[in-house]
């Protein structure tokens, strides 16, 4: 899961439970399974919000000391790492 609407910042700033399982539940109605894995966008993510994440949906999250092995793919293939250099990897 890379964010609930992908937003500046989004997860520096505090959110609830609530708002979080909403994004759980509209990756779990796309692709039929809950997401085990996040990374916030701009990677940006405050350590109430990673507590949140990690000890009560048990994701694995993703912080910026990750970035060269596990990119966040998007549509746009922006970024210093292409979409298509990271496949090559």
């Amino acid at each position: 899961m890379h964010g609930v609407y992908h937003t500046y910042n989004e997860f520096n700033i505090k959110r609830d439970t609530n708002y979080i399982q909403e994004g759980e539940d509209i990756i779990k109605s796309c692709f039929g399974e809950n997401p085990k894995e996040f990374k916030a966008p701009q990677l940006a993510i405050s350590s109430e919000n990673k507590r949140i994440l990690e000890d009560e949906f048990g994701f694995k999250v993703y912080t910026k000391f990750t970035q060269l092995l596990h990119k966040t793919y998007h549509c746009n293939d922006t970024g210093l790492l292409s979409n298509k250099l990271q496949d090559w990897i």
